[in-house]
């Protein structure tokens, strides 16, 4: 009899067509095998919905949620209410995961007794340190690492998590961007045992349609909602983080920008000329995380803004 914890694995799908497949096989090939794959179609026009079904005739383990479209929040949402394994992972309809995901993290989970483990994406170039194998946090040492935006403390994808950690927290339906970090900052909250480890088990595919590579939209500015909320928790949780809080902050003013210096559009100029004002009044609260960062922070720090976007727009 086979002893392993049940595993669910919640998918949004939406108009994911030409993705859908290969993500449900990634799944389907597991050599870890106990789990229930959530599939729930977000209101799809293309074929998505249809290829669920068929996936869900020939396997039992698949269960398939048809809703109205309302956002890829909602979507996880109703996959959490309607999961049943004791531990839960999100998985985006364009991506997909290595044969041994699923196994690579129970183990981690069991071997640690984690309540969050987070592995990295297949193409991701942040490493552990040479001289360890783990990064292990618990208590408000979860916050900390956030804060300083450590590549652990990000995406809702590729992690595992214990599902009573979890419990009534839901992905917030009124943000469009950045809603899954907000997911993990509120699960940091409750002070769990994080586990990251070096495995690479998620194959992240940058896929032109996404929300995250869309047409410009007032949806972006939710990167700074979600950097306030953040902070709000931060000064009444967590006040000796504060500062820790600032550095987020200003990445947030520098991811907006990074987004915004894409877009020609003029009716935006008054919120660069604001952000680029925060940046250069909190520009001492930098802590260095990526080599991008660093990079972007360079040209920001030496008022190469407009240059730079100048650049972007002759190109």
């Amino acid at each position: 009899m086979n002893s392993n914890p049940l595993i669910s694995v919640i998918v949004p799908v939406y108009n994911a067509e030409r993705y859908i497949q290969e993500c449900v096989e990634s799944v389907l090939h597991q050599t870890y095998q106990t789990f229930e794959l959530i599939l729930v179609d977000d209101g799809s026009t293309d074929a998505s919905s249809h290829i669920l079904d068929d996936y869900a005739k020939n396997d039992t383990r698949i269960k398939v949620i048809h809703q109205s479209n309302a956002g890829v929040s909602s979507a996880r949402n109703a996959g959490i209410d309607a999961s049943t394994g004791e531990y839960i992972t999100f998985l985006d309809a364009d991506d997909s995961i290595t044969s041994n995901a699923l196994e690579v993290l129970f183990n981690y989970a069991k071997k640690y007794n984690a309540d969050i483990i987070g592995g990295l994406n297949a193409g991701n170039t942040y490493i552990l340190s040479n001289d360890t194998d783990v990064f292990i946090c618990g208590g408000k040492e979860g916050i900390s690492m956030s804060l300083k935006d450590h590549p652990y403390g990000h995406s809702a994808w590729g992690k595992l998590y214990n599902k009573s950690i979890i419990d009534s927290t839901r992905f917030r339906e009124d943000l469009k961007i950045n809603e899954d970090t907000f997911f993990v900052f509120e699960l940091l909250t409750k002070c769990p045992r994080f586990v990251g480890i070096k495995d690479r088990i998620y194959i992240y595919n940058y896929n032109l349609d996404s929300a995250s590579n869309a047409k410009f939209s007032d949806k972006f500015f939710d990167i700074i909602k979600v950097s306030d909320r953040k902070y709000k928790i931060v000064q009444e949780q967590f006040p000796e983080y504060l500062e820790l809080a600032e550095n987020m902050r200003l990445k947030a003013y520098m991811n907006l920008l990074f987004i915004l210096s894409k877009y020609p559009n003029k009716e935006i100029h008054g919120k660069e000329k604001e952000l680029l004002k925060s940046f250069y009044k909190n520009k001492k609260y930098y802590i260095p995380a990526t080599k991008f960062d660093d990079k972007w922070f360079f040209i920001l720090k030496h008022h190469l803004y407009w240059v730079y976007k100048l650049t972007k727009r002759i190109k």
